[in-house]
């Protein structure tokens, strides 16, 4: 379905899942409201979303305007002349001249990628997982796996006949680029190249036949994509080097480089993906990772280890030929913090993450439930404590303040959060979080369902940004948001700024 941005875009509402909406945003910097109307919601309905943004050559303005006139040159000073004239101008005053060779691009991408793409493939597990075991049972597997082949799941033999190999791409997604590839696959780490051999008459194959893939979820950030290694897929027959390792599991290929090493990027960009993608396999699944930082892999080893039965395979550092019935390139990752249930192949929600890391972490409390005060309990309260910035000022007198309340107030700073296991119970714990926006919040995946985060919103109009870190996915947690918004005089800029300033 394509359209220029406006109510008749709501039949989105009757499209069948994974079917594709074109939304044509109208020029004037209206690409926030139009995604906030339709895009995100596209999503939320299993649908594929791609936002066309016309150039200042597509808009019928330019016969109304001059070319120096602010419609073109200061935009947001029409946009700060209040609504109604952005609705003249913007929304009622223009009509859009497609570049057809442009438009014709983009259909043609939607084409391949979503129309004529096989969804059955991509609707299925690339293989049959075995029930998911206890953790006894999974400590003996991992001895029955070492007996009979290596402690990664592999053995060394020569290349074996292969059925043809079916893949399937989708470049369509805002955040990754994902390639899944079935049969014949082999994985050479030191030159970043996977090989897909015999591929079969119905399968993805690209005319070049080499695609180039960033295995991390941000793909409209192009200086962190540029930081990440490329990893090419080559549909190739004779030339595939042969076996050295094969392997009896499928792997995921991602990156742990980017902004992994921030809490909140390791949470949306690296295990909330990771879980999505590999967790239907019950541990059967090797993680083979690029732009490899061991920092990251020893702090989530418990995480990972929950994920997979077998090592971390550093793929930049390997110089093995390695051979899987299936290779995943990339991870699914659907929104910041989120899971779209609609989307997750598997159906998964954040709920499920968040069991799945009560498990990893042995927690105990599952729901916030009412404290008995006849006994003397008191809720308790975690603050969130930062020391570099967007700290509270006045610490000691919002303690004090939630102490006069009634609550137990228990103090998380930054030194607190190096010990993972030992913070998770801690916030599992509380009934109520409280922070300033910051990746610290990303500890509310901890918090016992029913239970209440209060984020604090730095001055400066952050709230759609916080909101979409933090308020909208504790709502797919269970939990209770609190936005609280600080005044001009609660935020020390008012010590550095003059009031009349911007």
């Amino acid at each position: 379905m394509v359209g220029v941005h406006g109510a008749g875009l709501t039949n989105l509402v009757f499209l069948p899942r994974n079917a594709t909406l074109v939304q044509v945003v109208p020029w004037g910097d209206m690409s926030w409201g139009a995604n906030a109307a339709f895009g995100a919601p596209s999503a939320d309905m299993g649908l594929r979303y791609v936002q066309y943004e016309p150039t200042a050559e597509e808009t019928t303005l330019k016969y109304i305007y001059p070319r120096d006139h602010a419609v073109f040159t200061d935009i947001a000073s029409i946009h700060r002349q209040g609504y109604g004239m952005t609705w003249a101008i913007f929304l009622n005053g223009q009509n859009i001249t497609l570049d057809i060779d442009r438009y014709r691009g983009v259909l043609q991408q939607i084409y391949h990628d979503s129309v004529m793409a096989n969804p059955s493939f991509n609707s299925v597990p690339v293989v049959e997982a075995p029930p998911s075991p206890a953790s006894t049972d999974l400590q003996n597997e991992k001895g029955h796996l070492a007996m009979k082949a290596g402690l990664d799941g592999s053995s060394i033999k020569s290349d074996v006949a292969a059925p043809r190999s079916k893949s399937v791409c989708d470049f369509s997604s805002e955040r990754m680029d994902i390639c899944t590839m079935q049969g014949d696959v082999r994985m050479h780490g030191k030159s970043a190249t996977v090989y897909v051999v015999s591929a079969s008459d119905d399968s993805y194959r690209p005319e070049n036949g080499t695609v180039k893939i960033h295995p991390y979820p941000r793909k409209s950030e192009e200086g962190t994509m540029q930081a990440i290694r490329e990893v090419t897929i080559r549909w190739s027959g004779l030339d595939a080097p042969r076996c050295t390792v094969t392997h009896d599991v499928p792997a995921v290929v991602f990156s742990t480089g980017g902004f992994l090493n921030n809490f909140f990027h390791a949470m949306t960009d690296g295990l909330i993906p990771l879980f999505n993608t590999v967790r239907e396999y019950d541990g059967r699944v090797q993680l083979v990772v690029t732009d490899y930082n061991h920092k990251w892999v020893d702090k989530f080893q418990d995480i990972l280890t929950a994920l997979s039965m077998y090592p971390v395979i550093d793929f930049d550092a390997d110089d093995k030929v390695r051979c899987f019935p299936s290779v995943h390139v990339g991870t699914e990752s659907h929104k910041e913090m989120g899971i779209i249930p609609a989307l997750s192949r598997k159906g998964y929600t954040m709920t499920d993450f968040r069991n799945f890391l009560r498990s990893v972490y042995s927690l105990k409390r599952e729901w916030a439930t009412p404290v008995n005060r006849t006994a003397g309990d008191r809720p308790r309260l975690l603050m969130v404590l930062r020391r570099k910035s967007r700290a509270f000022a006045n610490e000691a007198e919002a303690i004090a303040a939630a102490t006069d309340i009634g609550f137990e107030v228990v103090l998380g700073a930054p030194e607190a959060m190096s010990d993972m296991a030992r913070f998770a119970e801690v916030v599992n714990s509380c009934d109520v979080m409280v922070g300033v926006h910051g990746a610290g919040l990303t500890n509310l995946v901890f918090l016992p369902r029913n239970a209440t985060l209060v984020q604090v919103v730095p001055w400066g109009d952050m709230s759609w940004g916080a909101n979409a870190a933090f308020g909208a996915p504790s709502a797919d947690m269970g939990l209770r948001y609190v936005q609280y918004e600080p005044t001009a005089e609660e935020t020390t800029l008012k010590y550095i700024y003059p009031r009349d300033h911007a």
